[in-house]
């Protein structure tokens, strides 16, 4: 039987500007090595309709990379058929 794991989150520092641009730090778990580890998370907003979130770790070299990026579009409502 595999053993799950607890896997920990933490929070360091958010802020955030006017333009509801946000930054974020923390530290978490590893899923594969279990080892905590440091990531970085920022979001901005292209245009009025279009958000995109950021993730960024540390890379095989050691580096922060991004790790993955997710864009986000409004839709008209009500959703058509």
């Amino acid at each position: 039987m595999e053993r799950q794991h607890e896997h920990r989150r933490e929070l360091r520092e958010e802020t955030c500007e006017e333009q509801r641009n946000c930054n974020c730090t923390g530290t978490h778990d590893d899923a594969l090595t279990s080892k905590s580890q440091t990531s970085r998370m920022t979001t901005h907003w292209t245009d009025k309709d279009t958000g995109i979130l950021e993730r960024y770790g540390p890379g095989p070299d050691g580096k922060e990379t991004r790790m993955r990026e997710i864009t986000a579009r409004k839709r008209a409502w009500p959703l058509p058929d």
